[in-house]
């Protein structure tokens, strides 16, 4: 039997540490690394007001999201797992 899957649409919102929004940050579940630079695989980017959408398909594990600046300096991720949450809305 193959593992069941979950698709799902994410939204969620990039801020700084001060709670303002980002724009034009690289937000993707996929990412490779060439020499130093990471690089997304097929990225969402924020809007002016840090929201973002993507489509994910959750396998048997929980889906991690990174988030990058365009200069790839700065960012974070974060875990989700629809199994704990059922609707998964991250902010």
């Amino acid at each position: 039997m193959l593992p069941r899957t979950l698709q799902a649409v994410l939204s969620g919102r990039v801020t700084d540490a001060d709670g303002s929004p980002i724009a034009d940050i690289a937000v993707s579940p996929r990412w490779t690394f060439d020499v130093e630079t990471p690089e997304p695989s097929n990225p969402v980017r924020t809007k002016a007001d840090g929201t973002f959408q993507i489509d994910l398909d959750f396998g048997i594990r929980p889906e991690a999201l990174m988030a990058l600046d365009p200069e790839r300096r700065v960012g974070g991720v974060v875990v989700i797992d629809p199994a704990q949450t059922g609707a998964v809305h991250v902010i």
